[in-house]
């Protein structure tokens, strides 16, 4: 419980180290402006304090041009964080990304409207990193540009409740468990009273940034069928369903083949996840609220996996190639405290367990796995949303459970501090996380994993300035071996600016 007494500390020094998380407008809050300025929710939708107080985000402030008798809308954003992270433990490769990052980005987009029915949206950005991360304090400045969401809309189908979209669409669910990505893909709505329905088709066209031009490999081939159901059954009660189905028809190699280095490809899976979440809030008798959420969801399918040797003149060689079918399931489930006190109180908890699999040699996997398309950036109801399963070893939900227990508050105007700890174990003994900011051989003897404690300070204080500020901290656990006990430090800064 170290972590617990080093709380106090974090608290003081909250101020001097910060993190940056993606909060970006969409294209239909541009489209809401156009031609008016948008006014704060007298009455906010009270299940979107859950994750966000979306009534105290930050605005784009576009420049409006007019063209063919409508208007275009122009925007855009610059974003410069930095992280520093500080890795404990006596091995070299105990390392959670250990080193610095300096990021900068620039996003710039473009919204016009034809008729009422008609519109489309371009978004595109500018990034420069600069890396210094291992033992050799290596330098490393990459620069890109990337394609953002570019799609065009028609709304309004014949009368009807129908919207179609084609192009690379941005989809996200409430708490980004299943997907918060950008697709290259075609969608139909229906948007009625209390219910919309949609489903997508998506297959990657190309290369999305400059400097990766082509398909990464994992894409290849993987076409994806994507389906959500939400119906508002009540005043601020929610039931979703969610369905998505990934093909992947990518070349399958055999013993002995060769493969590029930036072709490599360990896994081909056709796989389907089926769940759903349900969320709501509730007035208590005295004032205050309660939330909950609760989401659920399986996997099924099979997945060939490929070992490779390690490099040579050739490429990549593929030592052996084996078939398994894939079958697992997850939960995440949690409430959260709102007080009708004057500093606007939130205390939450919650748990997250990911099936494993106690015998990864066997041909059956009944480790569950997330879609690849998720980010967990679902925050506890502060003005901005961070990884709500921890910001320094931000985990995929496979093979573990996540105990989180916190406190969030309200300051000054429009600004927001959260203090969340975090308890990971194991579902089943593991030599290595399916997906996490570490890089370590753990033991594969014990299910303790560790303890994390984040501090997350969001000001948006300033309508188009926002300013994100955490400091975080993990203690191995005993699936570390002799690490056990280690702590790992993260500090992280960021800035917004709209225009």
């Amino acid at each position: 419980m170290r972590l617990w007494r080093i709380a106090a500390g974090l608290l003081l020094t909250g101020a001097c180290c910060a993190v940056w998380a993606d909060d970006r407008q969409t294209p239909v809050q541009l489209e809401a402006r156009e031609g008016e300025e948008s006014e704060e929710s007298e009455a906010p939708d009270l299940l979107e304090r859950l994750t966000e107080r979306n009534d105290k985000r930050i605005e784009l402030d576009p420049y409006r041009i007019g063209l063919a008798g409508r208007l275009l809308s122009i925007g855009g954003q610059y974003e410069l964080g930095y992280e520093r992270i500080h890795s404990g433990g006596r091995r070299p490769d105990l390392e959670l990304r250990r080193g610095s990052e300096l990021a900068q980005e620039l996003e710039l987009e473009a919204f016009y409207r034809f008729d009422s029915h008609q519109s489309v949206f371009a978004q595109g950005r500018l990034v420069m990193v600069d890396e210094r991360y291992g033992e050799s304090d290596a330098d490393e400045l990459i620069k890109y540009a990337e394609r953002g969401e570019m799609w065009y809309r028609y709304e309004a189908i014949a009368g009807s409740e129908w919207v179609f979209d084609i192009g690379r669409i941005d989809y996200q669910d409430p708490r980004h468990w299943w997907w918060d990505d950008e697709l290259d893909s075609v969608r139909m709505t229906y948007e009625g009273a209390g219910l919309v329905f949609s489903a997508a088709l998506a297959k990657e066209l190309g290369g999305v940034r400059s400097n990766l031009n082509v398909l990464a490999a994992d894409e290849k081939g993987v076409v994806r069928g994507l389906a959500a159901v939400s119906w508002t059954w009540a005043d601020n009660q929610s039931a979703q369903l969610f369905l998505l189905h990934q093909n992947d028809d990518s070349t399958r190699l055999q013993p002995d083949d060769f493969a590029r280095p930036d072709q490599e490809d360990p896994s081909d899976a056709n796989l389907t996840w089926f769940g759903g979440l349900v969320t709501g809030v509730f007035e208590l008798p005295s004032p205050g609220l309660l939330g909950y959420w609760l989401n659920g969801g399986w996997v099924k399918g099979t997945e060939h996996l490929t070992v490779f040797e390690d490099e040579h003149d050739e490429g990549l060689r593929a030592e052996a190639v084996r078939r398994r079918k894939v079958n697992g399931w997850a939960m995440d489930a949690g409430l959260s405290w709102m007080p009708d006190w004057s500093w606007e109180p939130r205390f939450f908890a919650g748990y997250a367990y990911g099936s494993g699999d106690s015998d990864p040699e066997s041909k059956h996997d009944r480790a569950f796995r997330q879609t690849g398309l998720e980010s967990n950036d679902a925050g506890f109801g502060g003005v901005e949303e961070f990884p709500n399963y921890g910001i320094l070893i931000n985990p995929e939900l496979s093979n573990l459970g996540i105990a989180t227990v916190g406190v969030g508050g309200a300051l000054f105007r429009a600004s927001s501090l959260d203090l969340v700890y975090h308890h990971y174990r194991l579902a089943d003994p593991a030599e290595i996380l399916r997906d996490a900011n570490i890089e370590v051989e753990l033991t594969g003897n014990d299910r303790d994993f560790g303890q994390a404690l984040d501090l997350v300070l969001a000001l948006e204080e300033w309508k188009q300035i926002e300013l994100l500020l955490t400091v975080s901290a993990f203690r191995a656990g005993r699936a570390f071996g002799r690490d056990h006990g280690e702590m790992s430090y993260g500090g992280f800064a960021g800035l917004r600016i709209t225009f």
